[in-house]
């Protein structure tokens, strides 16, 4: 039988970036929502008997949750794999808490340096004060791990649009002395972005990459078309709604149930009948999330 290879576990909505392409920025709800610990050991239960092997913890930003450390030990005490998708503002706090419980960091940069990284990826203020700009909070992140000689594995993702293309070929440079890094994975923007650019020139791009750190072995380039974000999702569970669902397009939502409202059993069932909606689910699978 199928079987669903990845779950997403949006631990919370809140940020501290105002990228303007995130769910995040433009549903304002979502950043009030949380998942408690009673949520986080539903899910457990209910991947668990679908067969789930890995599960991603994102939002928002994963390490602004109070209880990230208790729901990754959780997990990985269940038999999961564990990833965190994290802008790493808040890595170095997290860093020796999550030891030998991560599979996977991915580490979100989409610039060569400051400015453009600060184009896609805007702080307000306040962020800034506080937090210091993402771009060092990244470069932190990955000197710690290599610091540390961590055997947790990193995967680097940029956002490819008109704002950073021509200078995506330099981020090479910054990222290729880190052993952990072993994907650098290239997103293509949704068709209805204004800054989108199309797959063939990411394509392009990967080639020049390929080609200029062709004796680089230690990690892997590969590109992620706009087609997985519109043609179906794994599955998701978001923390305002309690809802565990999946895309099967990009205005088209499919929810299974909630959490705390729905009984597992009830979830499980929902899911497994509806199979067919995870079609395009190895294709994204394969090409993103394999952790």
């Amino acid at each position: 039988m199928f079987k669903i290879p990845l779950a997403d576990i949006l631990i919370t909505g809140k940020c501290n970036q105002c990228c303007p392409y995130c769910i995040s920025f433009y549903e304002k709800g979502l950043k009030k929502g949380f998942l408690s610990k009673r949520d986080i050991k539903n899910c457990a239960k209910i991947f668990s008997a679908l067969k789930i092997e890995a599960i991603s913890i994102s939002g928002g930003e994963p390490m602004l949750a109070y209880n990230l450390v208790r729901a990754s030990k959780h997990l990985k005490t269940n038999g999961f794999k564990v990833q965190i998708e994290t802008n790493c503002t808040n890595f170095e706090k997290y860093y020796q808490d999550l030891k030998g419980i991560i599979t996977w960091y991915s580490f979100s940069l989409d610039g060569h340096t400051k400015k453009i990284n600060f184009l896609m990826r805007p702080q307000t203020k306040k962020s800034l004060n506080k937090w210091g700009y993402q771009f060092d909070a990244v470069f932190h992140a990955l000197n710690l791990l290599r610091k540390n000689k961590s055997k947790t594995k990193v995967k680097i993702g940029t956002l490819v649009s008109k704002q950073n293309a021509e200078s995506i070929i330099l981020i090479g440079e910054l990222i290729k002395n880190y052993p952990q890094i072993k994907k650098w994975k290239l997103y293509q923007m949704r068709k209805n972005n204004p800054n989108h650019i199309n797959i063939k020139k990411i394509k392009g791009i990967i080639k020049k990459i390929k080609q200029k750190y062709s004796k680089n072995k230690s990690f892997e380039i590969v590109a992620s078309p706009s087609k997985y974000l519109d043609q179906g999702s794994i599955l998701q569970v978001r923390p305002d709604t309690k809802e565990i669902y999946t895309e099967i397009t990009k205005d088209n939502v499919f929810i299974f149930g909630k959490l705390g409202v729905d009984s597992n059993d009830k979830i499980i069932n929902n899911i497994q009948k509806n199979y067919r909606l995870f079609k395009n689910v190895n294709a994204r699978y394969n090409s993103t999330y394999k952790i």
